[in-house]
């Protein structure tokens, strides 16, 4: 996955070893042992073993696997937390990334704002909430609609728009 690309909600992004989950992955595991299963014993240690993965972020898919097969794996699958288009990838295969690095910069897409520049004079024709179509010059053929969110108040005094 690079720069640039589509991706969905659940692709893989990267393979992962981090010391902290592999810790907090053994943790839960040995928590899981000693009290026999998810649903016996203190109810309160698998919970904070489990929050503590949860909070670095693990997935619900990894920990469930913990649960299943007993064992921590050494790496794990990063995925994507939305659709969207990759505007920044900085992992390197190999690389070595201090906790909260970013990795990668994922922009959803599903909206999109528009900034245009309306004449002076035809201000009066546009209002908020009013309905437009967008047609892109890069973009020969295609049209996008959508709603005029906000004017702002004040006139450009070069090109005087809007």
């Amino acid at each position: 996955v690079t720069t640039g690309e589509r991706v969905r909600k659940g692709q893989a992004l990267l393979h992962l070893y981090s010391p902290e989950i592999a810790a907090a992955g053994a943790q839960y595991l040995r928590v899981l042992n000693e009290v026999g299963g998810a649903n016996g014993g203190r109810p309160l240690l698998i919970e904070g073993a489990r929050r503590r993965l949860e909070n670095l972020n693990v997935s619900q898919e990894v920990v469930t696997e913990i649960e299943r097969t007993r064992k921590v794996p050494m790496s794990m699958v990063w995925t994507a937390p939305r659709d969207g288009v990759v505007l920044e990838r900085n992992a390197i295969e190999g690389m070595r990334a201090p906790a909260g690095e970013v990795l990668f910069r994922i922009a959803d897409i599903s909206s999109v704002w528009v900034l245009a520049d309306v004449p002076e004079h035809e201000l009066g024709l546009i209002k908020p909430g009013q309905a437009v179509t967008i047609r892109v010059r890069s973009l020969p053929g295609r049209s996008f609609t959508g709603r005029v969110g906000l004017i702002y108040p004040q006139v450009n005094k070069e090109t005087r728009t809007t």
